[in-house]
């Protein structure tokens, strides 16, 4: 038996969403555009997708106990859309916009 009960969020990929994010600027803080800061922009946009998917995983699990909200899926869904496709500059406003 385990420990600790299953979660039911997308706790742990927020966590590396926000960990990404503050490397992010840390190096954007020292460095103009580099190599470097391109790969950590693609792996903001990866933890990023990578937390939606792990949302709209948590909202399919539970869609039998709780009412479905078809709405919810719908922006997450439009959400990922968007995020397949964002450019360098809209990560570094996102990533400026959460950070505060």
């Amino acid at each position: 038996m385990p420990s600790f009960p299953p979660r039911n969020s997308a706790t742990k990929k927020r966590q590396i969403l926000e960990r990404r994010i503050f490397e992010f600027l840390q190096l954007r803080n020292t460095d103009k555009k580099s190599e470097k800061q391109l790969r950590l922009a693609d792996k903001v946009k990866v933890a990023k997708l990578n937390h939606l998917k792990a949302r709209l995983a948590v909202l399919k699990t539970y869609a039998s106990e709780v009412n479905f909200n078809t709405n919810l899926e719908d922006k997450i869904l439009q959400e990922i859309n968007e995020w397949e496709n964002i450019s360098y500059e809209d990560i570094i406003s996102f990533c400026l916009m959460h950070s505060r």
